[in-house]
Formats: structure tokens, C-alpha cells, sequence
């Protein structure tokens, strides 16, 4: 059976022990170092020292003092320092280059992410370091244990022990999927262990981690009498529909004349007053044109529609002509980007690929410079349901669908979540 460190299998402890990773090596700090490493984790409070809980600054480097005077191999914190390092490296937020340690590009937008308080952004870049994980054995085998996990349970509930053969396979493939399999629905679990070598008392260790990490994710759900499911999260990610890394934030400035474009935006607005009321080059006059012209009746329902679910929520609305159909902010620190598409019969694909890259071009060249810093979710606002594909290629580009109809609203519960936390907004 492959090994995972078993160390801590709790976020905020894996978030914050990157944090405190990523000072040293702002500082220069010898990361590999395991006693300065070790030592910085008990500082933070990451390790704990047996019979010292929330112990005073000075309790807590006497102690310090003591467990530096044992032998290096019966130092906790030593060991704490290399099986975190180790499985911050698995999750793809350290990587070692020029004989050293440096936060890698997940690792960033980890703990940007947590800076900012963005529970949602901190969830899908878990998620997306969870599925790459990848295990090695000595004989160069590769296998994916949360891909093997999620796999596993899409049969049905298992008992949370059988979720520990995921460690088992040697590789992804279907000969090894099947022969775990064969082991996690065995009637026996503990006889199914033996079998390959790992004495029942050790068993549990092999489910200390990434169950708990895939929980906490929601991937699965793991009830009070230890019997795991997958949940629909999890479905799609089992999928592969996994968000995309973000992309590096642009230094680029918002040019005058576009910013020139930003004013409120106004739910009982008349169409057809959206006439520029600075000079526009040619090019821009055409822009201009058809976006007037693709604020058809249709159109302009959505939007109206949905920005009145902002009504009286304090949140800041605006549109650009130029540019994007309007943008949702509560602060500078958060914005949500809306375009709206009427789709037609025949014409889906077409909408959702103009949508798509209408958005990002707008986050990247009008919506970033105008709200520096801010993190921005991006939604599609369309006038009938989406085929699951299109569904799925919105998902996989972390774009929030929102159907907007007679009826009410469709939308996914992380958007949900999303307006109630960010703007009070309850969407039934």
C-alpha cells in the first residue's frame, strides 16, 4: 500500500501550515531545515506539544528549549516539518527547484485566496489539488487515490475503511480499479487488509487524511456511523469536471476613455439609452452598435430580471456599454460579472462560446482594472435551461449559470451560498 502522510487532515491546519512555509521562504529561511521548520509550526500553533494546549509565548519556548535538547530523531516537531512538507508538495503547493523549497503557483492562489477571506475560491482550488494528487511508488507507479476513491463509492456507500485501499492500486487502471474494488466491498474488511500485507491495527491510518480532507471539500459525506458516500460534488469531479487554475492577475490599466463608460447600472431603465457620452474611434463605435443592437426585449428581461434580486441589498451596480452588461460588488474586494445571452432554438453553442469569451476578455481588460484586487466569480445569465454539456463546460470554467424564466430562478447552491454571503440575497 502507497503511503500519505498522516499528519493533519484539517484545512485551516494544512492552510495555515503553508502560510508559515511561505514566510521562510519570504525570509529566506532554510525550509528543508527541519528544526527551523518543525519549530516555526509549534510557534504558529500548527504542532501542538502533548500537555501544553494554548500554552503562553514564554511556556511555549521553554518547552521549545526542552525538546531541542532530545536526540534529532525523538524531536516531534522534526517530524511534524517533513510530513507536512511532504504532503503540501503532494498537493501541488511547494515544489523544490535550485536545491530549496518555493511556493508553487497553487500554492499562491491558495493563500491569496485565504487572504481574502474567499471561501469559494479556497474550495475549488482544493478540490483541483486533490484530484491532481498523484502517488509514486518505488517501481515508478502512478496512481490518483482521490480519483480511485471518488471511483470506488460511485457504486454505492461504503464503510469509511474501505475507502483505504484508494492507497492500494498500483496505477489508474481498470485491472487495478477492479482488484480494489474487489477488496473494498469485501465482507471483511479487516481479512481484505491482511490480505495485502497491512495488519488491521494500522488499517485506520490508511483513512486518516484524504477522506477527511474530501469531506471537508464536499466530495463526499462520511456519516456519524462511518459509512462514506459521494455527493454530487463529487459526481462531477469524479467526472473530471474540475476548474481550470486561475489565470495570473494583468497589470494592465483600465484605458480612460473605456472607464469613462462606467455609470450605475438602473433595473427601470428604457432601452436605448445607452448612447456613449464620450467620443469613440470608429471601432468602438461599432462596438457600441452591436451591443445596442443585442439588447433586444429578450435580453433586457434577464438582466433587469436578475438585477432586481439586488434591490435594497446595498450592493453596487454598473454596466459599460462598451463592454460588460453589468457587475455586482459589495466592496471592493468581491464583484460579480454578469453577461446575459437569450438563447434561441438552434443557437446554444453559439451563445455560450460568445458568452464565454466575452466574460474573460471583460475580466481580464475592464473588470480587473476597475476593481483592483477584488476577486471576481463570473456569471452567464440565460432565458432557458442549458443542455448538461454546455453545463459542464460553464462548470469546468468555473462560469455560475443562472436561468432566469416566468417561473423564477435556476441556479447551482454554491451561487446560492454565494449571494447569501456576499450581498443577503436569498434565491429560492
Amino acid at each position: 500500500m502507497k503511503n500519505f502522510p498522516h499528519q493533519y487532515n484539517q484545512l485551516s491546519k494544512l492552510e495555515e501550515a503553508l502560510r508559515v512555509a511561505s514566510i521562510l521562504i519570504d525570509g529566506e529561511d532554510e525550509l528543508r531545515d527541519d528544526g527551523v521548520y518543525g519549530y516555526a509550526l509549534a510557534r504558529a500553533h500548527v504542532y501542538t506539544f502533548r500537555g501544553l494546549d494554548e500554552p503562553a509565548a514564554f511556556d511555549l519556548e521553554v518547552r521549545i528549549g526542552q525538546e531541542k535538547q532530545k536526540p534529532i530523531g525523538s524531536q516531534g516537531a522534526r517530524t511534524a516539518a517533513r510530513e507536512t512538507r511532504r504532503t503540501l508538495s503532494l498537493l501541488h503547493f511547494l515544489e523544490f527547484t535550485d536545491d530549496n523549497y518555493k511556493l508553487a503557483p497553487e500554492g499562491q492562489r491558495l493563500l491569496y485566496a485565504a487572504s481574502q477571506n474567499d471561501v469559494r475560491g479556497r474550495a475549488i482550488i482544493w478540490r483541483r489539488c486533490l484530484w491532481q494528487l498523484e502517488l509514486i511508488d518505488q517501481d515508478g507507479h502512478v496512481s490518483h487515490p482521490i480519483r480511485l476513491m471518488l471511483r470506488l463509492l460511485g457504486d454505492g456507500p461504503l464503510g469509511k475503511l474501505a475507502l483505504g485501499f484508494a492507497l492500494e492500486a498500483l496505477d489508474d487502471s481498470e485491472e487495478e480499479f477492479q482488484r480494489i474494488h474487489g477488496l473494498a466491498i469485501s465482507a471483511d474488511i479487516d481479512a481484505a487488509y491482511e490480505s495485502i500485507g497491512t495488519p488491521t491495527a494500522q488499517a485506520p491510518n490508511s483513512v486518516k487524511i484524504l477522506p477527511a480532507l474530501a469531506e471537508q471539500v464536499g466530495l463526499i459525506t462520511i456519516s456519524s456511523d462511518s459509512i462514506a458516500s459521494i455527493l454530487p460534488l463529487g459526481q462531477r469531479v469524479a467526472k473530471g469536471i474540475v476548474p481550470r487554475p486561475a489565470a495570473i492577475r494583468p497589470s494592465t490599466s483600465l484605458p480612460i476613455h473605456r472607464k469613462a463608460m462606467v455609470r450605475p447600472f438602473k433595473s427601470d431603465r428604457e432601452p436605448g439609452t445607452l448612447a456613449p457620452t464620450v467620443p469613440l474611434t470608429p471601432e468602438e463605435q461599432h462596438e457600441a452598435q452591436e451591443r445596442l443592437r443585442e439588447r433586444s426585449a429578450e435580453h433586457e428581461r434577464i438582466l433587469k430580471t436578475f438585477a432586481l434580486l439586488f434591490d435594497g441589498s446595498g450592493a453596487d451596480l454598473k454596466e459599460n456599454p462598451l463592454a460588460f452588461d453589468f457587475t455586482a460588488s459589495n466592496s471592493a474586494a468581491f464583484v460579480l460579472l454578469c453577461e446575459a445571452k437569450s438563447i434561441g432554438n438552434t443557437d446554444e453553442r453559439i451563445q455560450v462560446r460568445l458568452a464565454v469569451g466575452q466574460l474573460s476578455y471583460y475580466e481580464y481588460f475592464d473588470v480587473i482594472p476597475l476593481y483592483d484586487g477584488a476577486t471576481i466569480a463570473k456569471v452567464l445569465l440565460v432565458n432557458r435551461p442549458l443542455s448538461s454539456d454546455m453545463r459542464d463546460y460553464l462548470s469546468y470554467l468555473q462560469i455560475e449559470l443562472v436561468v432566469v424564466s416566468d417561473d423564477g430562478f435556476e441556479l447551482s447552491e454554491s451561487l446560492q451560498t454565494l449571494l447569501q454571503e456576499r450581498f443577503g440575497i436569498s434565491v429560492t
